[in-house]
């Protein structure tokens, strides 16, 4: 665990500390929620990165909950849908070299 917590604050660092590497600097994440792409978004930008790329993809179906709804409601269920798991948004952020 002390690991996992150690590389993230590795991470923070050098996301924040300015391009001097001569490269294109590349990174992708996953969010959960749009806050926490907000959050990130106006710590980041200011910092130089910019948004390379985002997509939005839909959770999946989740059969025995659909199933179970279906014969309870008896099909009633299905004409709202079926039960989705949460939409995540990926970002791909880039900053390029200063």
């Amino acid at each position: 665990m002390q690991a996992m917590e150690r590389e993230k604050e590795k991470q923070r660092v050098s996301e924040s500390t300015p391009n001097r590497t001569g490269k294109i600097q590349v990174m992708v994440r996953v969010y959960d929620t749009v806050s926490q792409y907000e959050a990130d978004a106006q710590r980041l930008i200011p910092q130089g990165w910019r948004i390379e790329q985002q997509s939005q993809g839909g959770g999946h179906v989740n059969i025995g909950r659909t199933t179970t709804g279906a014969v309870l409601t008896g099909g009633l269920s299905l004409l709202f849908g079926g039960s989705r798991t949460k939409d995540k948004l990926t970002v791909t952020w880039r900053r390029d070299p200063e």
